[in-house]
């Protein structure tokens, strides 16, 4: 059964998120979320990074509790919906869901389809753009709202295990940084005494990705943005793609490589992951550094470790530039003191990690089949091919 189409303006008032004067301070502060796109794609959000007062919501456009948030400028695709009134920034359309009509849960879970939808609509610029009429004109499946509301909670329930996951990942990868500091204590005050040396004297090359506008294809080789380096991976799912004489252009003179390093650097910066044994071709913006540890003198997976503690965190905090958009220069990157231990005390780590490591590998394959039967479980609900009963709420 396919159900009818109905636009998003139909069922809710579509309402495009501004930014109130920075130039007035008492704007900010207060106790009402700004949500930008960082805090997008984590399911509720009832809290976010910056806050407004009640005098800077007035001046802004505050958003209900249930409001399905998508990001429509940049990470496009990136959704969320308010457990708690939020205002958003220009970046974020909003549907005020009618909830006589519709169930913003279960619109929340049709936004999350659409990705490649939006990304195929945004005109082939630097930054990706899909305007408001074109937002409010999209179509979503409309059931009856008792069938939206099952729909939903089979959805939430699969999302549910997905999440769980995602988390037992971060705990894993929280317990790695936690075995460091206990073996090789924090690596910028350095209380065992380990040599230090610069990043840059450690690695045959730390450089960023492609400056140049890659030739854009429907379908090909990957192209990474900063929000696909995450939890200490690289994530492959991303509505862009370049061709293949591209890539090979573009990474000509600095091959992707297994134990490579890749740190973003603007934006949501600090985040690492490394290039496993195991990845298809990719290419990546300027955004994110791509790091090739000598394994001479580092192991890989040691400085990828490293990478991630609090300290290191610490010395990004203090070199990042400019306000609206925080950035770390190649130039400081490549700066960061980091602790060499000898090589076989670096191996006494890797050792005691590898069983953490057959953990989160066999974790991962779990959270990729979860993964796959959510978005299976979302592409039959939406097309009307899920079975169906009140006994499934």
């Amino acid at each position: 059964m396919s159900w009818p189409l109905v636009t998003f303006s139909s069922i809710s008032e579509v309402v495009t998120g501004n930014t109130p004067s920075k130039a007035d301070e008492t704007f900010f502060g207060g106790d009402i979320p700004f949500v930008t796109p960082g805090e997008l794609d984590l399911g509720y959000v009832n809290i976010a990074k910056q806050t407004l007062t009640e005098k800077g919501a007035k001046v802004s456009r505050l958003i209900p509790k249930n409001s399905v948030m998508v990001c429509c400028i940049g990470s496009l695709g990136k959704v969320g919906i308010s457990s708690v009134p939020v205002v958003t920034n220009q970046q974020i359309n909003s549907l005020v869901v009618n909830e006589e009509l519709a169930s913003p849960l279960y619109v929340y879970y049709f936004c999350k389809t659409l990705k490649n939808t939006l990304t195929d609509m945004a005109p082939k610029t630097t930054v990706s753009i899909v305007n408001k009429t074109k937002f409010s004109a999209l179509k979503i499946p409309f059931p009856p709202l008792e069938t939206q509301n099952i729909i939903a909670a089979v959805l939430e329930k699969a999302d549910q295990l997905r999440k769980y996951c995602q988390k037992m990942e971060q705990e894993l990868n929280s317990l790695a940084q936690s075995v460091f500091i206990d073996m090789f204590g924090d690596p910028v005050t350095n209380p065992k005494g380990w040599e230090i040396k610069k990043l840059l004297d450690i690695c045959t090359k730390v450089t960023d990705g492609t400056h140049q506008s890659p030739e854009w294809a429907n379908s090909g080789v990957p192209f990474l943005f900063i929000s696909n380096v995450r939890n200490g991976k690289v994530n492959f799912d991303t509505g862009k793609f370049i061709t293949k004489r591209c890539f090979e252009k573009l990474t000509k003179t600095s091959p992707i490589e297994v134990d490579d390093i890749l740190y973003t650097t603007v934006g949501s910066y600090g985040h690492v992951a490394m290039v496993k044994k195991s990845f298809p071709d990719f290419c990546f913006q300027r955004h994110i550094a791509h790091i090739k540890p000598d394994s001479n003198k580092i192991i890989p997976e040691f400085l990828y470790y490293q990478l991630q503690t609090s300290g290191i965190k610490h010395l990004a905090d203090i070199a990042v530039k400019g306000v609206a958009q925080k950035t770390l220069n190649l130039k400081d990157l490549k700066e960061f003191k980091v602790i060499v231990p000898p090589i076989a005390k670096q191996r006494e780590l890797i050792n005691f990690m590898s069983e953490q490591y057959k953990m989160i590998s066999e974790l991962d394959e779990v959270s990729v089949n979860y993964e796959l039967l959510f978005k299976s479980l979302m592409q039959k609900a939406f097309k009307g091919e899920l079975k169906l009963n009140n006994n499934m709420m």
